[in-house]
C-alpha cells in the first residue's frame, strides 16, 4: 500500500517503520508525516506516544481511537520542509 503521508513510497519503506518503532523520525518533516499517516490508518498509539504529554491514560487512548473513526484524512500537502534534525 502505498503510505497516505503523501510521499509516494510504499507505506513498508516509509512511516510503517517509525509507528513500529523501529525507526524515529529524523526531521519535523518526517515527524509531520508520521503522524498524518497515524491518523490516517488509526495509529493511536503512536500519536499518544509522540505527542508532548508524557503519560497518557487508557481514556485518552479509547477517545483518540473513536475520534479517529469520525474523521476522513484525504491528503497531506507538504508547501516547504526545513532539515533540522528532531531530537
Amino acid at each position: 500500500m502505498v503510505c497516505p503521508c503523501g510521499s509516494d513510497k510504499e507505506y513498508a519503506h516509509c512511516c510503517e517503520p517509525l509507528h513500529l518503532g523501529l525507526k524515529k523520525a529524523q526531521t519535523p518533516e518526517e515527524l509531520m508525516r508520521s503522524r498524518y499517516s497515524a491518523f490516517a490508518i488509526g495509529e493511536a498509539e503512536y500519536l499518544l506516544k509522540t505527542s508532548l504529554a508524557k503519560h497518557h491514560g487508557a481514556d485518552e487512548l479509547d477517545q483518540l481511537k473513536a475520534q479517529m473513526g469520525q474523521v476522513e484524512w484525504l491528503k497531506l500537502e507538504v508547501l516547504a520542509a526545513y532539515d533540522d534534525i528532531v531530537e
